[in-house]
């Protein structure tokens, strides 16, 4: 399963809720993955807030002024072991439609580039900040005593199940290249991110419809929200699994 969904990266389930009903625990068995829990699980600048650590829950509506996730990014790659893979299920749709998820392919990304950007790529590394996305994005402040972590991953990773390689970098937490002037890093990752957002080819949407279950690896894409059904309400529950190792260098 774990291989499957590498090489397919988003994969969808008509008409399963009681997965999700049964608990986080549900999806150790087919996985083996460590459950993630999000230092904003219970900030309602964020999210909505949820009785169980493990499931992040969200919702926007009349009074929102953003719904979380609605820019190009790869959920939490500020972490040292970012997350793996969600499963997420919408438990309120907008009554005039619409609040799809768009996903683009991160293999597609690093490979439609030309040889020498791809020798240019490789070896580089960059850094994450969970402050970049969360107190700079949205005002978010991290719990007394806790600071939101900063990382440092390969910016072309090879995939552990799929053995490709894939474009690592996203605009919401990645805030520099190491091996770069400010200068060159600014302008190479601004050169990523267009080449990312441009190419219909790399991207597809998800339209949910009530008891879609949806999983997608987030290493190897990047999702970003449509909010276009203001002012009605969506939300949803999501349960993350991390693998006990980062990403590593292609």
């Amino acid at each position: 399963m774990n291989t499957a969904v590498a090489k397919l990266l988003p994969i969808f389930i008509r008409r399963r809720p009681e997965n999700f009903r049964r608990g986080p625990q549900t999806f150790r068995a087919p996985f083996r993955p460590l459950l993630h829990r999000h230092l904003l699980a219970g900030n309602s600048t964020l999210s909505a807030r949820s009785q169980n650590p493990e499931i992040l829950a969200w919702k926007t509506g009349r009074s929102s002024r953003y719904t979380a996730g609605d820019a190009w990014h790869n959920d939490v790659s500020c972490d040292p072991e970012p997350i793996w893979g969600s499963f997420l299920r919408a438990t309120r749709l907008p009554e005039i439609g619409g609040g799809d998820t768009a996903f683009t392919n991160l293999y597609l990304a690093y490979e439609s580039f030309s040889d020498p950007i791809k020798r240019l790529l490789d070896g580089l590394t960059a850094i994450h900040d969970g402050r970049q996305a969360w107190t700079a994005g949205y005002g978010a402040e991290p719990d007394p005593g806790q600071t939101f972590p900063a990382s440092e991953h390969p910016v072309v990773a090879r995939h552990p199940f799929s053995g490709c390689r894939f474009l690592f970098v996203n605009p919401a937490f990645t805030s520099h290249i190491v091996q770069l002037t400010r200068a060159e890093s600014d302008a190479l990752l601004q050169l990523l991110y267009r080449h990312v957002e441009k190419h219909l080819a790399f991207q597809t949407r998800v339209h949910w419809t009530p008891d879609t279950l949806f999983f997608w690896d987030h290493w190897a894409t990047q999702h970003q929200a449509v909010w276009d059904y203001y002012p009605f309400e969506h939300g949803g529950e999501r349960v993350s699994a991390f693998l006990g190792f980062p990403p590593r260098q292609a």
